[in-house]
């Protein structure tokens, strides 16, 4: 089949109401997706569904779906492994070492992922991605280009430096640093940190030239704070305290007091350093029985602190008065740990959980930016679902104004009017979408269909690259998590995939259309959080999905489908709990192979 220049718009079938589908669903004798997936007619951010907080997922289901990819020996911790693979594959690119073969970027180009964070160099914008790597553009958001392939994984933090060759950079992943003074080709762990167990934070001391500072714990869990030099290549320390719970530090970054002020929040205790962190004096104390911080302050007039504190009764915030005492302003309902006060206007205040939240009144009321699902009607100026970060300098062309970077599950967007309007500079060029699962049309290589975290269910056709990063545009058809995308022929005529709470249909190549009422879940198995399906090989019309016994589904009318045993079997044997695994022998189709989640093969 030669290949085709563009594609026709998919019909989309969703739903009017839920009760309406529900309706329908009982008439024909089968189930409709559960309504906890659901709002506003598209399935909901999973990241909500689990419980999401700062940095990682909370589902404890998600965790164990991940981890039972990484099964091990008894007492061999799978994580250390990935961890020194990925160290020796650092210091073998880093002596010039390159995979053989060639891979060509493919997509997607215009659905940018799950990015957590920014920094602004001399000439350019660097953004960092949760397992996407770090990417350097233009302010403007275009020439998008990948500089962390040396080093690969995700980024939870980048400063950079600029100095005459180019801006020196660091990034954080997790509780490690690594240092770059070539753009990004080589990467290294800086000198001057031996005794620093963990890297809690880093930001940018501003100072003629600019250096970093850094928050850790050093080997006795001692909070400790260190000063990078003017390359970033090398740090000293300058203060260390006790060992708390949980810390965060913020500097000022405009005025004269920037490079010199610095405060820490260590559980309940506020700490201020008029000496950029060499020495300090004792702040307002809260509740002992704090057990998480986020600190935030604005520099316009006396720096005024906002502090953002988790106890037994949730998130709360904080604010700073005149007389030095913080006094406790509102509850933070969606609140992930995304927190910044602005340069420009001491009274407005941003925050980030599922969606992010605006205080124009010093943080006693909060209004949404905008509702998740809008985004899905303007990308460009809509946030999606999920606010990783927010980062706010002093606008350099602008006296007086901010900037603000806001990173989310569906890429970067810039506000230069403190969060109250928008723009996605992720939208041309970004690869770095999470993808589950991938499914290429067998009669047209040029056809394909992914799922993707938190970015959904997205078709494309393959563009030949010309240049780096990717070169296909996807469009997103359905909101939410797939993976596990299947069919009987390798087509994509009728092709099923997994979203944690229901089946979605696919029908038709040229002309797709995604059917509802979505398949649901047997109510009484047990399977995987996002549970395997496969489909059927002898006919396209039926699929298997894998739970503590195997369910066979067949097309009954339309878009609905009916399931049932198929046989008696039960996959629990070895102290597993679910099948993960199913395939048929292409010699003989009759014949299949499963395995459930500690191994066990039937």
């Amino acid at each position: 089949m030669s290949p085709r220049s563009t594609l026709s718009r998919p019909r989309l079938v969703l739903p009017l109401t839920l009760a309406l589908a529900a309706a329908s669903a009982a008439q024909h004798e089968t189930l409709a997706v559960s309504a906890w997936c659901i709002e506003d007619g598209r399935p909901r951010p999973t990241s909500d569904l689990l419980g999401d907080v700062w940095g990682e997922d909370n589902g404890v289901d998600r965790k164990r779906w991940l981890a039972e990819m990484h099964r091990a020996a008894p007492g061999v911790d799978w994580r250390a492994l990935e961890r020194a693979n990925a160290e020796f594959e650092r210091a073998r690119r880093a002596a010039g070492a390159r995979a053989p073969g060639r891979w060509e970027e493919v997509g997607s180009s215009n659905q940018a992922g799950h990015t957590r964070c920014v920094a602004l160099g001399a000439r350019h914008l660097y953004v960092g991605a949760a397992n996407g790597g770090l990417w350097r553009g233009t302010l403007e958001g275009a020439d998008w280009t990948p500089i962390s392939d040396a080093l690969f994984g995700g980024v939870d933090e980048v400063v950079a430096l600029p100095s005459n060759g180019g801006d020196r950079l660091l990034l954080r992943r997790g509780g490690e640093l690594f240092h770059s003074a070539d753009g990004g080709t080589t990467w290294a762990h800086p000198a001057g940190l031996e005794g620093v167990a963990v890297v809690l934070r880093t930001l940018t001391l501003p100072a003629d030239p600019p250096r970093a500072l850094l928050l850790g714990l050093d080997d006795v869990g001692r909070a400790v704070l260190f000063a990078s030099g003017a390359d970033g290549a090398r740090f000293s320390r300058r203060w260390t305290g006790s060992a708390p719970t949980d810390a965060d530090v913020w500097g000022a970054r405009s005025g004269e007091r920037a490079g010199r002020e610095v405060w820490l929040a260590l559980d309940g205790q506020l700490l201020r350093s008029m000496d950029g962190g060499v020495t300090f004096t004792e702040g307002p104390r809260l509740d002992a029985a704090i057990d998480a911080v986020h600190l935030a302050a604005s520099e316009a007039g006396p720096p005024l602190l906002y502090l953002a504190a988790r106890d037994a009764g949730g998130w709360r915030l904080y604010r700073g008065e005149p007389d030095g005492a913080l006094r406790a302003v509102t509850m933070l309902e969606d609140f992930w740990g995304a927190l910044t006060a602005f340069p420009g206007d001491e009274a407005v205040v941003l925050v980030g959980g599922l969606e992010a939240h605006r205080s124009t009144d010093g943080g006693a009321t909060f209004e949404r930016v905008n509702a998740w699902g809008q985004y899905y009607g303007d990308p460009a100026r809509r946030l999606h679902a999920d606010v990783r970060g927010v980062s706010v300098l002093p606008d350099p062309a602008r006296p007086g104004e901010d900037l603000c970077w806001i990173s989310t599950d569906g890429g970067t967007y810039l506000s230069a009017d403190r969060g109250r309007t928008v723009r996605n500079l992720c939208l041309d060029g970004l690869g770095v979408a999470q993808v589950y699962s991938t499914l290429t049309a067998a009669g047209d290589p040029d056809l394909i269909l992914a799922g993707t975290q938190d970015q959904g269910y997205q078709r494309g056709l393959r563009r030949t690259p010309d240049g780096a990063g990717p070169s296909t545009p996807f469009d997103q058809l359905l909101s939410g998590d797939y993976g596990y995308l299947t069919s009987s022929s390798g087509g994509h005529e009728l092709v099923y995939s997994s979203y944690p709470g229901f089946v979605l249909v696919q029908e038709g190549a040229d002309d797709p259309e995604l059917l509802y009422p979505w398949v649901d879940l047997p109510k009484a198995a047990a399977h995987a959080w996002m549970p395997s399906i496969v489909a059927d090989p002898a006919d396209p019309e039926r699929f298997f999905l894998l739970a503590d016994r195997l369910y066979r589904y067949r097309r009954k009318q339309g878009p609905y489908w009916a399931y049932r045993l198929h046989g008696r079997q039960e996959f629990t044997a070895g102290g597993g709990a679910y099948l993960t695994a199913l395939a048929f022998a292409p010699s003989a189709p009759g014949r299949a192979y499963a395995a459930n989640d500690v191994g066990r093969v039937w």
